[in-house]
């Protein structure tokens, strides 16, 4: 009898002990594995916006190839080309003090 209760003991120390191990390691795991399927999921994300990134500089490219209007009004508008029949004429802004309001 008394070494039933002696194997019995042993037994429940011994399931104590691995749950405690367990929950030490194992759970860290867990919370560990999370956080790398959060990262994932971040990539993947980030991946989604390259792809269309590349999508629309490819876009560009091809337009940039074949579309002369296009390559015209990028010259315009992000280089601030004019031909050489045109002038150029640059306003300043207009000053707040300067617009009168309409009376009544």
């Amino acid at each position: 009898m008394r070494l039933l209760k002696l194997f019995f003991f042993t037994l429940w120390f011994g399931a104590i002990i691995a749950v405690g191990i367990k929950t030490f390691f194992f759970d860290s795991e867990y919370e560990q594995l999370q956080r790398l399927k959060a990262q994932v999921n971040v990539l993947k994300e980030k991946e989604r916006e390259l792809q269309l990134e590349n999508e629309r500089l490819r876009r560009q490219i091809k337009r940039l190839q074949s579309d002369h209007t296009y390559i015209e009004w990028i010259a315009r508008d992000e280089l601030g080309m004019i031909r050489h029949d045109e002038l150029l004429l640059r306003l300043p802004p207009a000053s707040p003090q300067l617009i009168s309001t309409p009376q009544q």
